[in-house]
């Protein structure tokens, strides 16, 4: 569990890590062997109920709408590589950021002691905004899934690293994703929904709630409702009898940010079904929800719905009867990046079970065109996956043997490919087909049947064992000693078959939609992170869309922080490995990038009025001593 959060902090040590190999074989066999058993136990344990249960007070429900106005932050999809996430949260640790035009890269100014913090100066142009009081965490916390060691490393340690303390602290809301899912939520629940008083601390956030939902009131009759649908589980008894306590505190002309683990309006237009909708759980719950909040005979409107769970920045926008609406997908915390090329032009919109209208692609980060670029990096996957290039070499190999292609070999080896022989050549080859089959079935592309899949899977098999085959064959015809063309057989394996690999996710991705997840996965990208500013005032509620297109890759103590270990090479800390550090009287920040974070607008900002919704620009933010 996290530590409570002490103002005189002493000492700190971070454990930075590196970013999650998704392809290697003993995490993929981890990973997935989790998603089986969350299946079951998200249905069995009834972990939100307990929690609901055993709850003394009645459900919480944080108010701020006693103040004028409200800066709030949004990030999602965060906790993967030290690089990345460390990156976001030390921007949003900044008492203030400085932007300019969309686009528009603007280097942010380090301060120059670990106790000074303050409003930066915006220049010509520029535009300052004010950190937020209140973060909001959408789902997917920690990768590859959910535990203490995990969250501590992951999340909480740059979390601290970039903003130990505040003079008046800031609020915490989270909600579980389908990674937090992954261990029944169980450390997700000790993490934020557990402290003796309600209340940890990560570094300058304070987390308060007592489950994996909340409502959240804020100034000038706006709310925020966190919602938790789990993954498989039904919409559990005690959340919707939470919501419904919140809906009947609504009144008319209030508004409603919904904040869910993931975009179903982009997965059901994606899977082209009439009226854009499909037979979805997550999707059913998320209308329940919708129904609850949304109350046209009552002007209750749900005007913005946030979500994480893809890592990419997208708006879709449109109009709801006489309303309009704004859906966001910001999954750029800190987790790989996904392209936005198979984001749809059109997504459809409803209240409860009915559809109403449709919302068009506003904006996109990164860009399609972007998107088509990074997908290229997928074919250096032999560079990029050593270990599971190595399996792949070792099981087309292995196969080759067995298909006897050193035939006629004589000596030691050929006395290992009698042996080989023996283990049913067959039996393994169709192992490996059926491995391949389930993995394109798995990456189908929405609305593919999994037949169609299933034999793009087989033909990549056939091309592996085939290719293999004659590979091995050709070294070994060529009558070398077996102690060199071993080893020449598997160089030239493991070429092949990554490249095989890599050219496998191009293609299929690129011709038939499939692998949208994978082909991303496999780079590990760490570029292009998101989140949104939204600020709350008489006029209404603005969005500022924050995009990085580079996360730092060199940190340094901020100045006055003192590291107990041998320093690394001018003073910068190990990719991995604990650091241990000394922290001053008034310490507000522990780390620092070597070179400036350059953050820009990814659009222009919008504002939804209160009691209506347009694009807008929004009213010029001044700082002091800066220009508007």
């Amino acid at each position: 569990m996290t530590l409570p959060y002490r103002r005189d902090a002493g000492r700190l040590t971070i454990s930075p890590q590196r970013k999650v190999g998704w392809f290697e074989a003993r995490q993929l066999v981890a990973l997935g062997a989790r998603a089986v058993a969350a299946s079951v136990i998200g249905s069995m344990s009834g972990r939100r109920e307990i929690m609901a249960a055993l709850e003394a007070e009645p459900a919480f429900c944080a108010d701020c709408s006693g103040a004028e106005e409200i800066w709030l932050d949004y990030m999602a999809d965060t906790g993967d590589g030290w690089n990345a996430t460390a990156s976001v949260t030390w921007l949003l640790g900044r008492d203030g950021l400085v932007v300019a035009e969309p686009g528009e890269p603007v280097p942010q100014r380090v301060p120059h002691d670990c106790r000074t913090e303050g409003l930066p100066t915006a220049g010509p142009g520029q535009t300052v905004l004010p950190a937020g009081e209140v973060l909001l965490l959408g789902g997917d916390q920690v990768y590859p899934a959910g535990s203490s060691q995990e969250y501590q490393h992951r999340l909480v340690d740059p979390m601290r690293s970039a903003r130990i303390a505040h003079p008046r602290g800031r609020r915490l809301f989270v909600i579980p994703g389908n990674h937090d899912w992954y261990d029944g939520l169980t450390s997700f629940i000790r993490q934020f929904c557990q402290s003796p008083d309600g209340r940890t601390w990560f570094g300058a956030w304070e987390a308060q709630q007592r489950r994996s939902y909340y409502a959240l009131r804020l100034p000038h009759r706006w709310w925020v409702w966190g919602v938790d649908t789990a993954l498989e589980d039904d919409l559990d008894p005690p959340q919707y009898d939470y919501f419904r306590a919140r809906a009947q505190q609504l009144e008319p002309g209030d508004r409603v940010i919904l904040c869910v683990p993931n975009p179903t309006w982009i997965e059901d237009a994606a899977a082209g079904t009439p009226g854009g909708r499909v037979d979805s759980a997550t999707a059913t719950k998320l209308d329940i929800i919708m129904d609850l909040a949304r109350r046209p005979d009552r002007d209750i409107e749900v005007p913005l719905v946030l979500s994480g769970d893809h890592h990419h920045y997208v708006r879709h926008h449109g109009t709801v009867g006489e309303q309009e609406r704004h859906y966001i997908v910001c999954g750029g915390g800190g987790a790989f990046t996904q392209g936005t090329i198979d984001t749809p032009m059109d997504v459809s919109m409803s209240d409860g079970p009915s559809y109403v209208g449709s919302a068009r692609l506003q904006a996109a980060f990164p860009t399609e065109r972007q998107s088509v670029r990074l997908r290229r990096g997928v074919l250096g996957f032999p560079a990029s996956n050593v270990f599971f290039t190595a399996v792949l070499t070792v099981l087309s190999g292995f196969a080759a043997m067995l298909l006897g292609a050193g035939g006629g070999n004589e000596g030691i080896l050929g006395g290992v490919l009698g042996t080989l022989q023996g283990f049913g050549p067959a039996a393994v080859c169709l192992a490996i087909v059926a491995a391949f089959v389930a993995f394109a079935v798995s990456g189908r592309a929405p609305g593919m049947r999994p037949a169609a899949a299933g034999a793009v899977g087989v033909v990549h098999a056939l091309l592996l064992l085939t290719g293999g085959f004659l590979l091995v064959w050709a070294v070994l015809q060529a009558g070398r000693a077996w102690w060199l063309s071993v080893p020449i057989s598997l160089a030239a394996l493991y070429l092949y078959c990554g490249m095989l690999f890599g050219l496998y996710l191009f293609l299929s991705h690129k011709l038939l939609g499939m692998h949208n997840l994978e082909v991303y996965s496999a780079q590990g990208l760490e570029g292009y992170k998101s989140f949104l500013r939204i600020h709350i005032s008489a006029q209404g509620l603005h969005v500022y869309p924050i995009g990085l297109r580079a996360p730092s890759t060199s940190w340094v103590a901020a100045p006055g922080v003192e590291s107990r270990d041998d320093p690394a090479p001018r003073g910068r800390f190990r990719r991995t490995g604990s650091v241990s550090l000394d922290l001053p009287d008034g310490c507000q920040r522990v780390i620092d990038p070597v070179e400036p974070l350059r953050p820009h607008l990814i659009e222009a900002p919008f504002l939804i009025p209160n009691g209506a919704v347009s694009d807008s620009a929004p009213p010029t933010v001044r700082a002091p001593g800066g220009s508007p």
